[in-house]
């Protein structure tokens, strides 16, 4: 009976645990771009110089991905997105760089994960309008740019596929 004991007051504290990791998450995704709206407006430039806009994307759906190269749970989450868009060559998948320090730091962030989605330098400018807080962050858009879905922190490559499930729908 002890063992039961323990073990359901290990369930209750887990749970517990997962509901106010839960409560938080959602709490944080307010503030972020309204499932329906719009995908503002960018015009953003790769390592390479070649330009990506928001325009660019139309027509199919996209996944942005915003990260800072210093972010442990961006260096966690970035393969699976990677590994997204080998696995949907249909789907848009753009990484948003923010919150470096010199373009180096991108490029090593890059080259540590041997990324081929494109890279984009983002600035203040669309970490405001997208408003970003915390990295990793994600939307996900649908072929008429418009907000499907909304997430941050860590993901798996199941969660990513189900985001961009939605919006294909």
């Amino acid at each position: 009976m002890a063992i039961w004991e323990r073990c359901r007051a290990w369930v209750f504290q887990l749970l517990f645990f997962v509901l106010v990791w839960w409560v938080v998450q959602w709490l944080y995704t307010q503030k972020l771009l309204d499932v329906g709206e719009t995908l503002p407006a960018f015009e953003l430039v790769t390592l390479e110089q070649e330009v990506v806009s928001s325009d660019s994307l139309r027509g199919r759906p996209t996944l942005l991905y915003f990260f800072a190269p210093w972010c442990g749970v961006c260096h966690f989450s970035i393969d699976a997105v990677d590994d997204l868009k080998l696995s949907n060559p249909n789907l848009n998948v753009i990484a948003v760089a923010l919150d470096y320090q010199s373009t180096t730091e991108v490029d090593e962030f890059i080259a540590q994960h041997d990324l081929t989605i494109p890279v984009v330098l983002g600035d203040r400018a669309m970490a405001n309008a997208y408003k970003i807080t915390a990295f990793p962050t994600y939307y996900t858009i649908d072929s008429a740019g418009i907000v499907v879905s909304k997430d941050m922190g860590v993901t798996t490559s199941a969660g990513l596929l189900a985001r961009t499930w939605l919006a294909k729908q």
